[in-house]
């Protein structure tokens, strides 16, 4: 068998080991059986996806705004405009492979983290064994954070790829600059935006990494330039549409639009590569300083523009953010280990020095992610499997992470259908995407009562939790006890949710529609009936 022959079957057999390995680490977290809570924006990915994945099925029923609104109205976790397209067309070609489901999800989140560390590992290979190039791979999948992305319906792992991917293609071209990788880059780089917006710190990589280089007359190649020039014909025309698509939206995300000054936040770096990795990191990033080369200027780079960019954008300052820094600093953090232990004096100890390292970053960082289980998702498929309930209306009340999970559960146990949920938080408070301006539009139980029989709801999944919202105890204090025409049910014997079922069906009910704009921001919680959702007095 011929060399090359031999190297692309292992390469394989390596991609299908790392799949293997996150795919086990997703079961062990509980990501299987889980219900879609992990995050409060996990349910908007998931539903996003699956009404594309429905749309082409259905045989494109509708034009694509109106089906859209279509299906916001009746599974009101879309926030269509406010992600890109390029992860839910993906997620959705991925769901018409394979029948929709929480396994299908899961596989898919896994092939995105696989790919990523091969990704990672074929790069080490570059500059260092087999052995170091496997480890950085097993490091970055066990890290908190991306287990913690993979184990639910998140794009981060996603957009990290294409991001990390667009930084391989960068080192290639400053080893021997060509139109070609210049285009590739800006190509992957305009996927990353069209995956999500915090693939911002791309926009500064080129430049920095030139600098680092010392070759700054660099910045004057058209070619370099030439890449973002790719990136702005991929990704551009989305951004141009989505502001004529969503006009009057608040579009302020950079720190201190509001406040008039910088809001500066420091980000918690090591809550996201843990202390031993980030040390080495910044160990690696000094190095590449010391001895410049295309590899270590763009990993330093990215990693430096990643960290950098929570402290003016100040719509992203979650640790999930920061995760485009997490191959960077593996990467680094390898070389300069591996090149301090290359001097003759350590060469003896280097196994002893480099299995030391690994275990102090293990005991430091590596812990299994653990995803949230709420019931929910049992609770939406008892309602599917019911015959006499499976057309009523449906309120949730509870968490973001509730309502996300009822509305995902139920729109995948649909099987296609359209199944009418409604969101608490719209019919009965108002708010806007990020939780600001709340207010609640009912004031007792009474009118809690008055505005579900107005709606004609059928269904109602309530969630105690420590912490709820006025129109969430309203809410309860309406069904306790049930008032006459409701009976109650065993939510699965799970002691944080009520499900009251009204004995009999509302015949008329108003229909569900939304304006656009809710679908990107969140917006007031608005129905068709007016009258029905005006604030009570």
């Amino acid at each position: 068998m011929e060399a090359g022959a031999l190297e692309e079957k292992r390469s394989i057999a390596g991609w299908l080991a790392l799949l293997v390995c996150v795919l086990v680490l997703q079961w062990a977290g509980g990501a299987w059986r889980a219900d879609f809570a992990g995050h409060p924006d996990e349910a908007g990915h998931a539903v996003t996806g699956l009404m594309v994945r429905d749309y082409v099925a259905a045989g494109f029923p509708a034009d694509p705004m109106g089906w859209a609104r279509i299906y916001y109205s009746h599974y009101p976790k879309i926030a269509l405009g406010h992600w890109p397209p390029l992860f839910y067309v993906l997620e959705g070609a991925w769901l018409l492979i394979f029948p929709p489901s929480r396994i299908a999800l899961m596989v898919f989140a896994a092939l995105w983290a696989a790919t990523l560390a091969w990704l990672v590992q074929f790069e080490a290979r570059r500059w260092m064994g087999a052995v170091w190039a496997w480890s950085a791979a097993l490091v970055l999948v066990t890290l908190p954070e991306i287990q913690t992305s993979f184990g639910a319906t998140m794009s981060d792992v996603a957009c990290v790829a294409f991001q990390f991917a667009a930084c391989l293609v960068l080192i290639r071209y400053l080893e021997a600059p060509s139109a070609r990788r210049a285009a590739l880059f800006g190509t992957l780089a305009g996927g990353a935006f069209l995956i999500k917006q915090s693939a911002l710190p791309l926009a500064a990589v080129p430049l920095i990494s030139v600098l680092m280089l010392r070759q700054p007359r660099a910045i004057l190649n058209w070619r370099l330039w030439l890449g973002a020039g790719v990136t702005a014909v991929v990704a551009g025309p989305w951004y141009l549409f989505e502001r004529m698509l969503m006009p009057g939206i608040d579009w302020g995300i950079w720190a201190g639009t509001r406040s008039g000054r910088v809001a500066f936040f420091i980000p918690r770096i090591d809550s996201v590569l843990g202390w031993p990795l980030m040390l080495a990191a910044l160990v690696g990033i000094v190095w590449s300083l010391c001895r410049p080369r295309p590899a270590a200027a763009v990993m330093a780079a990215l990693a430096v523009c990643t960290v950098a960019l929570p402290f003016y954008v100040r719509a992203m300052q979650e640790p999930r953010h920061l995760m485009a820094a997490c191959p960077a600093a593996v990467l680094l953090a390898a070389w300069a280990l591996r090149d301090m232990l290359a001097a003759p004096r350590l060469q003896r100890a280097a196994p002893w020095v480099t299995a030391a390292a690994l275990l102090v970053h293990s005991a430091a960082t590596v812990r299994l992610a653990v995803q949230p289980e709420l019931g929910l998702g049992r609770v939406a498929a008892q309602f599917a499997a019911s015959d006499s309930l499976r057309q009523a209306r449906m309120l949730i009340s509870g968490s973001p992470q509730a309502e996300g999970s009822f509305i995902t559960s139920t729109a995948l146990a649909a099987g296609g259908q359209l199944r009418e949920c409604v969101r608490a938080d719209k019919l009965l408070a108002e708010s806007t995407w990020r939780g600001d301006g709340y207010r609640p539009l009912v004031s007792t139980p009474a009118a809690v009562i008055d505005r579900i029989d107005q709606m004609g709801i059928d269904i109602v999944v309530a969630q105690r939790r420590a912490h709820s919202r006025p129109h969430e105890q309203l809410l309860l204090q309406a069904f306790s006890p049930p008032p006459p025409g409701w009976r109650g049910l065993d939510p699965v014997g799970n002691r944080e949710l009520y499900v009251f079922v009204r004995e009999k069906m509302s015949v008329n009910r108003p229909r569900l529609e939304v304006d656009p704009s809710q679908m990107r921001f969140g917006g007031k919680g608005r129905h068709a009936d007016r009258e029905a959702t005006q604030p009570d007095r």
